[in-house]
């Protein structure tokens, strides 16, 4: 057991715990976010999501016309 304790240091022995210092980074990335960056973004993240519903409408309208020209014999549109 003595050995075991020995291995574990314990929190007075081990010393304090540093934080980096993450002002190059915040500066960095305030320097690089801009307005029109952001809208940018977002405008990229809008536009690719108007073309994911349309997609998912137009896969839904598809699959609906495929089953009732299976099952009820008939074209719709």
């Amino acid at each position: 057991m003595k050995m075991i304790m020995a291995l574990v240091p314990l929190a007075e022995e081990v010393g304090g715990a540093t934080i980096p210092d993450l002002t190059p980074f915040i500066t960095a990335m305030t320097g690089a976010l801009t307005p029109e960056a952001l809208l940018a973004v977002l405008a990229t993240i809008i536009g690719v999501g108007m073309g994911f519903v349309l997609m998912w409408f137009g896969v839904r309208k598809s699959k609906q016309m495929f089953q009732s020209a299976v099952f009820k014999g008939r074209l719709s549109v």
